[in-house]
Protein backbone atom coordinates (compact mmCIF):
# COMPACT_ATOMS: atom_id res chain seq x y z
CA UNK A 1 0.00 0.00 0.00
CA UNK A 2 1.39 3.35 -1.09
CA UNK A 3 1.26 5.91 1.69
CA UNK A 4 -0.66 9.23 1.02
CA UNK A 5 1.23 12.41 0.01
CA UNK A 6 2.27 14.43 3.02
CA UNK A 7 0.81 17.95 3.32
CA UNK A 8 4.17 19.64 3.12
CA UNK A 9 4.85 17.99 -0.24
CA UNK A 10 1.51 19.20 -1.57
CA UNK A 11 2.31 22.76 -0.38
CA UNK A 12 5.66 22.75 -2.21
CA UNK A 13 4.06 21.53 -5.41
CA UNK A 14 1.36 24.21 -5.26
CA UNK A 15 3.95 26.91 -4.62
CA UNK A 16 6.01 25.75 -7.60
CA UNK A 17 2.94 25.79 -9.84
CA UNK A 18 2.16 29.36 -8.74
CA UNK A 19 5.69 30.53 -9.55
CA UNK A 20 5.56 28.91 -12.99
CA UNK A 21 2.22 30.50 -13.84
CA UNK A 22 3.28 33.96 -12.59
CA UNK A 23 6.70 34.28 -14.17
CA UNK A 24 6.31 32.07 -17.23
CA UNK A 25 2.82 33.08 -18.30
CA UNK A 26 2.79 36.59 -16.74
CA UNK A 27 -0.29 36.93 -14.58
CA UNK A 28 -0.91 37.53 -10.95
CA UNK A 29 -3.14 35.50 -8.74
CA UNK A 30 -5.69 38.00 -7.57
CA UNK A 31 -8.10 35.52 -6.12
CA UNK A 32 -10.58 32.91 -7.05
CA UNK A 33 -12.35 35.18 -9.60
CA UNK A 34 -9.25 35.36 -11.88
CA UNK A 35 -10.29 34.49 -15.47
CA UNK A 36 -7.27 33.66 -17.61
CA UNK A 37 -9.20 33.90 -20.90
CA UNK A 38 -9.87 37.61 -20.30
CA UNK A 39 -6.21 38.51 -19.87
CA UNK A 40 -4.61 40.41 -22.79
CA UNK A 41 -2.14 38.59 -24.98
CA UNK A 42 -1.47 34.93 -25.47
CA UNK A 43 -0.32 33.67 -22.10
CA UNK A 44 1.08 30.45 -23.46
CA UNK A 45 2.93 32.03 -26.39
CA UNK A 46 6.70 31.77 -26.37
CA UNK A 47 9.19 34.20 -27.92
CA UNK A 48 11.32 32.81 -30.72
CA UNK A 49 14.45 34.97 -30.73
CA UNK A 50 15.76 33.21 -33.82
CA UNK A 51 12.66 34.24 -35.78
CA UNK A 52 13.19 38.01 -35.29
CA UNK A 53 13.67 39.67 -38.74
CA UNK A 54 15.93 42.76 -38.69
CA UNK A 55 15.74 43.43 -42.47
CA UNK A 56 13.08 46.13 -42.07
CA UNK A 57 15.19 47.83 -39.44
CA UNK A 58 18.22 47.76 -41.73
CA UNK A 59 16.16 49.09 -44.67
CA UNK A 60 14.91 51.97 -42.53
CA UNK A 61 18.44 52.86 -41.47
CA UNK A 62 19.63 52.73 -45.10
CA UNK A 63 16.78 54.98 -46.21
CA UNK A 64 17.52 57.51 -43.49
CA UNK A 65 21.22 57.52 -44.38
CA UNK A 66 20.33 58.01 -48.05
CA UNK A 67 18.01 60.92 -47.19
CA UNK A 68 20.70 62.53 -45.04
CA UNK A 69 23.18 62.32 -47.91
CA UNK A 70 20.66 63.85 -50.28
CA UNK A 71 19.93 66.62 -47.78
CA UNK A 72 23.64 67.45 -47.48
CA UNK A 73 23.93 67.59 -51.29
CA UNK A 74 20.88 69.86 -51.49
CA UNK A 75 22.33 72.17 -48.83
CA UNK A 76 25.54 72.47 -50.86
CA UNK A 77 23.53 73.24 -54.03
CA UNK A 78 21.45 75.86 -52.19
CA UNK A 79 24.61 77.50 -50.83
CA UNK A 80 25.99 77.74 -54.37
CA UNK A 81 22.71 79.18 -55.63
CA UNK A 82 22.68 81.72 -52.80
CA UNK A 83 26.22 82.89 -53.63
CA UNK A 84 25.28 83.24 -57.32
CA UNK A 85 22.18 85.30 -56.46
CA UNK A 86 24.21 87.56 -54.15
CA UNK A 87 26.65 88.22 -56.99
CA UNK A 88 23.81 88.92 -59.43
CA UNK A 89 22.17 91.26 -56.94
CA UNK A 90 25.42 93.16 -56.46
CA UNK A 91 25.89 93.53 -60.22
CA UNK A 92 22.34 94.88 -60.68
CA UNK A 93 22.78 97.37 -57.82
CA UNK A 94 25.97 98.63 -59.45
CA UNK A 95 24.03 99.03 -62.71
CA UNK A 96 21.40 101.06 -60.83
CA UNK A 97 24.08 103.33 -59.38
CA UNK A 98 25.33 104.00 -62.93
CA UNK A 99 21.79 104.94 -64.02
CA UNK A 100 21.34 107.30 -61.08
CA UNK A 101 24.47 109.17 -62.12
CA UNK A 102 22.46 110.38 -65.13
CA UNK A 103 18.84 110.22 -64.01
CA UNK A 104 16.59 111.26 -61.13
CA UNK A 105 13.23 109.53 -60.85
CA UNK A 106 10.40 111.94 -60.01
CA UNK A 107 7.92 109.96 -57.91
CA UNK A 108 5.35 112.78 -58.13
CA UNK A 109 5.14 112.62 -61.93
CA UNK A 110 6.11 108.95 -62.37
CA UNK A 111 8.71 109.93 -64.98
CA UNK A 112 12.49 110.04 -64.83
CA UNK A 113 14.34 113.30 -65.33
CA UNK A 114 17.82 114.19 -66.45
CA UNK A 115 20.20 115.90 -64.03
CA UNK A 116 19.11 119.16 -65.68
CA UNK A 117 15.44 118.47 -64.90
CA UNK A 118 14.33 117.51 -68.43
CA UNK A 119 11.58 114.82 -68.42
CA UNK A 120 12.66 111.58 -70.08
CA UNK A 121 9.22 110.26 -71.05
CA UNK A 122 8.81 109.18 -74.68
CA UNK A 123 5.98 107.56 -76.67
CA UNK A 124 6.60 105.73 -79.93
CA UNK A 125 3.72 104.37 -82.00
CA UNK A 126 3.24 102.45 -85.21
CA UNK A 127 -0.23 102.61 -86.72
CA UNK A 128 -0.94 99.37 -88.54
CA UNK A 129 -4.54 99.56 -89.68
CA UNK A 130 -7.56 101.87 -89.46
CA UNK A 131 -10.64 99.72 -89.80
CA UNK A 132 -14.20 100.91 -90.47
CA UNK A 133 -17.24 98.71 -90.51
CA UNK A 134 -19.34 99.27 -93.60
CA UNK A 135 -22.27 100.44 -91.49
CA UNK A 136 -20.06 103.14 -89.95
CA UNK A 137 -18.99 104.63 -93.27
CA UNK A 138 -22.19 106.64 -93.52
CA UNK A 139 -21.11 108.45 -90.34
CA UNK A 140 -18.16 109.91 -92.27
CA UNK A 141 -20.46 111.79 -94.65
CA UNK A 142 -20.43 112.03 -98.44
CA UNK A 143 -17.05 111.91 -100.19
CA UNK A 144 -15.31 111.54 -96.80
CA UNK A 145 -11.87 112.83 -96.05
CA UNK A 146 -10.50 112.11 -92.58
CA UNK A 147 -7.37 112.67 -90.54
CA UNK A 148 -6.16 111.11 -87.30
CA UNK A 149 -4.98 113.39 -84.50
CA UNK A 150 -2.93 111.93 -81.64
CA UNK A 151 -2.44 113.90 -78.42
CA UNK A 152 -1.39 113.17 -74.85
CA UNK A 153 -3.75 114.64 -72.26
CA UNK A 154 -3.64 114.84 -68.47
CA UNK A 155 -6.17 112.68 -66.64
CA UNK A 156 -6.73 115.18 -63.84
CA UNK A 157 -8.59 118.39 -64.52
CA UNK A 158 -6.37 121.43 -64.17
CA UNK A 159 -3.13 119.43 -64.28
CA UNK A 160 -0.34 120.86 -66.45
CA UNK A 161 -0.08 119.36 -69.94
CA UNK A 162 2.00 116.15 -69.86
CA UNK A 163 3.45 116.86 -73.29
CA UNK A 164 4.01 119.78 -75.66
CA UNK A 165 1.35 120.31 -78.37
CA UNK A 166 1.81 117.68 -81.06
CA UNK A 167 -0.81 118.69 -83.62
CA UNK A 168 -2.22 116.39 -86.31
CA UNK A 169 -0.22 113.46 -87.58
CA UNK A 170 1.43 113.89 -90.95
CA UNK A 171 -0.83 111.64 -92.94
CA UNK A 172 -4.28 112.03 -94.44
CA UNK A 173 -6.37 109.34 -96.09
CA UNK A 174 -9.03 110.20 -98.64
CA UNK A 175 -11.79 107.59 -98.53
CA UNK A 176 -13.92 106.78 -101.59
CA UNK A 177 -17.10 105.71 -99.83
CA UNK A 178 -18.72 104.27 -102.98
CA UNK A 179 -15.80 101.91 -103.62
CA UNK A 180 -15.55 100.91 -99.99
CA UNK A 181 -19.22 100.00 -99.73
CA UNK A 182 -18.76 97.50 -102.55
CA UNK A 183 -16.13 95.62 -100.55
CA UNK A 184 -16.50 93.31 -97.55
CA UNK A 185 -17.88 94.42 -94.20
CA UNK A 186 -14.32 94.96 -92.88
CA UNK A 187 -12.70 97.92 -94.61
CA UNK A 188 -9.08 98.95 -94.03
CA UNK A 189 -8.24 102.51 -94.96
CA UNK A 190 -4.77 103.08 -93.52
CA UNK A 191 -1.34 101.75 -94.42
CA UNK A 192 1.25 101.07 -91.72
CA UNK A 193 2.74 104.34 -90.54
CA UNK A 194 5.28 105.17 -87.83
CA UNK A 195 4.21 108.01 -85.53
CA UNK A 196 6.44 109.79 -83.07
CA UNK A 197 8.44 109.58 -80.99
CA UNK A 198 6.50 112.05 -78.87
CA UNK A 199 8.77 113.65 -76.27
CA UNK A 200 9.31 114.86 -73.70
CA UNK A 201 6.42 113.30 -71.77
CA UNK A 202 6.49 114.84 -68.30
CA UNK A 203 3.82 112.77 -66.48
CA UNK A 204 2.63 109.17 -66.42
CA UNK A 205 -0.79 110.30 -65.16
CA UNK A 206 -2.03 110.84 -68.69
CA UNK A 207 -3.66 109.17 -71.67
CA UNK A 208 -3.14 108.92 -75.41
CA UNK A 209 -6.18 110.27 -77.26
CA UNK A 210 -6.73 109.36 -80.92
CA UNK A 211 -9.34 111.44 -82.75
CA UNK A 212 -10.85 111.07 -86.21
CA UNK A 213 -11.27 114.53 -87.77
CA UNK A 214 -13.49 115.54 -90.67
CA UNK A 215 -11.15 117.23 -93.19
CA UNK A 216 -13.77 118.10 -95.80
CA UNK A 217 -13.95 121.77 -96.72
CA UNK A 218 -16.08 123.77 -94.36
CA UNK A 219 -16.25 121.07 -91.67
CA UNK A 220 -13.66 122.77 -89.43
CA UNK A 221 -12.01 119.50 -88.36
CA UNK A 222 -15.21 118.30 -86.73
CA UNK A 223 -14.71 115.30 -84.45
CA UNK A 224 -16.09 112.13 -86.05
CA UNK A 225 -14.77 109.58 -83.57
CA UNK A 226 -12.38 109.11 -80.65
CA UNK A 227 -10.50 106.43 -78.66
CA UNK A 228 -8.03 106.59 -75.78
CA UNK A 229 -5.39 104.57 -73.91
CA UNK A 230 -4.07 105.34 -70.43
CA UNK A 231 -0.30 105.35 -70.01
CA UNK A 232 -0.70 103.28 -66.81
CA UNK A 233 -1.75 100.37 -69.03
CA UNK A 234 1.66 100.37 -70.74
CA UNK A 235 3.83 101.35 -67.75
CA UNK A 236 6.04 98.24 -68.03
CA UNK A 237 8.04 100.00 -70.81
CA UNK A 238 7.49 97.01 -73.11
CA UNK A 239 6.15 97.04 -76.66
CA UNK A 240 2.39 96.36 -76.88
CA UNK A 241 -0.04 95.64 -79.70
CA UNK A 242 -3.45 97.24 -79.18
CA UNK A 243 -6.82 97.37 -80.87
CA UNK A 244 -8.81 100.42 -79.80
CA UNK A 245 -12.46 100.67 -80.78
CA UNK A 246 -13.73 104.12 -81.63
CA UNK A 247 -16.72 105.92 -80.27
CA UNK A 248 -18.26 107.42 -83.42
CA UNK A 249 -20.49 110.47 -83.65
CA UNK A 250 -24.00 109.33 -84.48
CA UNK A 251 -26.46 111.27 -86.63
CA UNK A 252 -27.98 112.76 -83.45
CA UNK A 253 -24.51 113.99 -82.32
CA UNK A 254 -23.87 111.41 -79.57
CA UNK A 255 -20.56 109.53 -79.39
CA UNK A 256 -21.36 105.80 -79.10
CA UNK A 257 -19.15 102.66 -79.18
CA UNK A 258 -18.72 100.94 -82.55
CA UNK A 259 -16.68 98.11 -84.06
CA UNK A 260 -14.53 100.52 -86.09
CA UNK A 261 -11.01 100.19 -84.71
CA UNK A 262 -7.40 101.29 -84.86
CA UNK A 263 -4.70 98.59 -84.80
CA UNK A 264 -1.36 99.89 -83.55
CA UNK A 265 1.83 99.17 -81.62
CA UNK A 266 2.98 101.45 -78.80
CA UNK A 267 5.74 101.71 -76.21
CA UNK A 268 5.97 104.23 -73.37
CA UNK A 269 9.49 104.73 -72.01
CA UNK A 270 9.95 107.01 -69.03
CA UNK A 271 12.85 105.75 -66.88
CA UNK A 272 15.93 103.58 -67.17
CA UNK A 273 15.99 103.16 -63.40
CA UNK A 274 12.59 101.49 -63.04
CA UNK A 275 13.39 98.32 -65.03
CA UNK A 276 16.63 97.92 -63.07
CA UNK A 277 14.71 98.34 -59.80
CA UNK A 278 12.27 95.65 -60.93
CA UNK A 279 15.17 93.28 -61.60
CA UNK A 280 16.55 94.00 -58.11
CA UNK A 281 13.18 93.16 -56.56
CA UNK A 282 13.04 89.88 -58.50
CA UNK A 283 16.58 88.96 -57.43
CA UNK A 284 15.77 89.73 -53.77
CA UNK A 285 12.63 87.60 -53.93
CA UNK A 286 14.59 84.67 -55.37
CA UNK A 287 17.30 85.12 -52.71
CA UNK A 288 14.73 85.11 -49.88
CA UNK A 289 13.22 81.88 -51.20
CA UNK A 290 16.64 80.17 -51.34
CA UNK A 291 17.63 81.37 -47.86
CA UNK A 292 14.33 80.17 -46.39
CA UNK A 293 14.75 76.73 -47.93
CA UNK A 294 18.37 76.64 -46.80
CA UNK A 295 17.39 77.46 -43.22
CA UNK A 296 14.77 74.72 -43.24
CA UNK A 297 17.23 72.16 -44.57
CA UNK A 298 19.86 73.07 -42.00
CA UNK A 299 17.29 72.84 -39.22
CA UNK A 300 16.53 69.28 -40.29
CA UNK A 301 13.06 70.11 -41.56
CA UNK A 302 11.74 68.33 -44.60
CA UNK A 303 11.33 70.50 -47.69
CA UNK A 304 7.91 70.79 -49.28
CA UNK A 305 6.83 67.47 -50.74
CA UNK A 306 9.45 65.33 -48.96
CA UNK A 307 7.01 64.05 -46.35
CA UNK A 308 4.61 62.87 -49.02
CA UNK A 309 7.40 61.11 -50.91
CA UNK A 310 8.49 59.37 -47.70
CA UNK A 311 4.94 58.11 -47.09
CA UNK A 312 4.63 56.85 -50.65
CA UNK A 313 7.98 55.04 -50.32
Amino acid sequence: MIPSEPDWVADIAARNNFIVEKFANGFEDGGDDLVLDELKGQLDETIDADAIDLSEFREGESRRAFNRANARAEVIALEQQRRALLKTLGDIKEELRDVFRKENFNAATGVGESKDGVPLGKITMRLNKLHFETKDLRLLGDDPKVQLRITVKALRAGAPPPAPPMGPTNFTRVIDATALQMQSKITDVLKASAVGPFAPISSADAEIVIDILDKRPGRNDMLLGSASLRLKEISDQESHDFVLRFKMRMENGDLLPTESSLFFNVIFQYSKAQPVRARIAQAKEALRAVELELARMKAGLEPDGAAEEEEEA
